[in-house]
């Protein structure tokens, strides 16, 4: 059997060197800006306003929701009513617009306390007609021109014991400021 020869190797032949790129001069190096890293800024607050100009300082006076007490009915007005009716009676209207004439010359107040008998021992249905009997009063002069602020409405129903005076009726009474 034929033996494998050797076959003869060759060295290599050197390849010349390329010669080496010629290095440039460092040149300094220039920061390249970052970009700028943006962050959420707070939203910007409005200048307060600058104060209002400086009034002359007054007394203020609070108001409260309270009816003031109810006044004694001897200085009242008193209006009559037909049992079991709010309608207001043709001496009721001239009373009314007494009132109302003699309210809008000034500033008062003015409390409608009304009454109602009661039929049995049915209270509820007193109150209901009494209020509507002081509604009936309070619009008519409304009517006429008074502020509703003015006017303070007290449905009083069956009146109590010792209340003098018809159980049908209503009382107008003025109230200073």
């Amino acid at each position: 059997p034929a033996a494998a020869r050797p076959t003869p190797t060759t060295p290599p032949t050197p390849t010349p060197a390329a010669p080496a790129p010629a290095q440039a001069a460092p040149t300094p190096a220039t920061p390249t800006p970052a970009a700028p890293v943006q962050t959420a800024a707070p939203a910007p607050t409005p200048a307060p306003a600058p104060p209002p100009a400086a009034a002359p300082a007054r007394s203020v006076q609070t108001q409260t929701a309270a009816l003031p007490p109810a006044a004694s009915a001897s200085g009242a007005n008193r209006l009559s009513f037909d049992g079991g009716s709010a309608a207001l009676s043709d001496g009721a209207r001239q009373e009314l617009d007494r009132m109302a004439a003699s309210l809008n010359g000034n500033e008062q107040r003015l409390q409608v306390v009304a009454y109602a008998a009661s039929q049995g021992n049915n209270t509820s249905a007193a109150r209901r007609l009494s209020l509507s009997r002081a509604l009936a009063v309070r619009s008519y002069l409304i009517d006429k021109g008074i502020r509703s602020t003015r006017i303070d409405v007290r449905a009083m129903g069956t009146p109590e014991a010792g209340n003098s005076g018809p159980a049908d009726r209503v009382d107008l009474v003025l109230v200073g400021q």
